[in-house]
């Protein structure tokens, strides 16, 4: 009777399995992490946001151009730390959204607002910016969805240190926490 019950759940779990893919679904990728002897030029708590911002990256599979332009803004805006805009502008947070739109401490919101657009991020997002415009640098991509009115040299010249935590990202080993 067990054997029968397993057999039940197995063949219920490959109908699934078979019609998310008929549907055009997939089960959610698994991530990355970072690996313990990463050395990224970040403390752990500015580690612990970036974790965060990637795993929405990953829940969203916004991987190449948008995933680099979201880590430079991240860099750029706040070296991934969620504080309130040093000018006074009243926005804050990791990716600096406007706290009427998303919580300072929502990482995971700014970062899924600066990918799909939204929330005041602008011109579509990340993903739908870059899949247009795939020539388009990444911190251009950065400066028009942020609408930061910086030059998108604001954000290139983090490029080096981002490829480094995207890399790192995707090599695996933990995720960080705060």
């Amino acid at each position: 009777m067990l054997r029968l019950a397993a057999l039940a759940a197995t063949v219920v779990v490959l109908f699934i399995f078979a019609a998310m893919g008929a549907l055009g679904a997939a089960p959610a990728p698994a991530g990355g992490s970072f690996p313990p002897d990463a050395d990224l030029g970040l403390n752990p708590a500015q580690l612990a946001q970036a974790t965060r911002a990637l795993t929405v990256a990953d829940q969203l599979r916004a991987q190449g151009l948008p995933r680099l332009a979201m880590v430079e803004a991240g860099l750029g805006e706040s070296h991934f730390t969620a504080i309130p805009n040093r000018g006074g502008s009243g926005y804050c947070g990791v990716f600096q959204a406007h706290p009427s739109n998303i919580a300072c401490e929502d990482t995971e919101l700014q970062a899924r607002s600066f990918l799909q657009g939204g929330k005041g991020f602008q011109a579509g997002g990340a993903i739908r910016l870059a899949r247009q415009n795939p020539g388009m640098l990444p911190g251009e991509i950065a400066t028009r969805v942020e609408a930061s009115g910086e030059p998108g040299s604001f954000y290139e010249k983090h490029r080096p240190q981002a490829e480094k935590i995207i890399a790192a990202w995707q090599a695996g080993g933990f995720t960080a926490t705060a």
